[in-house]
């Protein structure tokens, strides 16, 4: 059948994306133009917020110079905001290499 159209090889990425996200604790991801947002759990899940990879996370945050990555709170939302230095394709492998990096 040949080679994956573009749409098709994105939507692999975004899966794979999605599995590590969730193999976190991460509930939902959305990348608009050169964001990422990783959304975590509802407050009431505690043992995530209690967690190592919640601590790593947050001593992540601490470290980032120029707010590159950030916390978002709306309403009962945390979220955390990352500035990619990449866009296109690249972006999934930025995200999948952050993500890994909490593990």
């Amino acid at each position: 059948f040949g080679k994956f159209p573009n749409e098709v090889e994105n939507l692999f990425q975004l899966i794979e994306l999605k599995i590590s996200a969730a193999n976190i604790g991460i509930t939902k991801i959305e990348m608009k133009k050169e964001k990422l947002f990783l959304q975590f759990p509802e407050e009431s899940k505690t043992e995530f917020y209690d967690g190592e990879i919640f601590q790593k996370i947050m001593a992540r945050v601490s470290a980032s110079k120029n707010k590159k990555l950030r916390l978002q709170q709306n309403e009962r939302d945390l979220k955390l905001e990352v500035i990619m230095p990449t866009i296109g394709n690249e972006r999934f492998a930025f995200s999948k290499k952050l993500i890994e990096e909490f593990l």
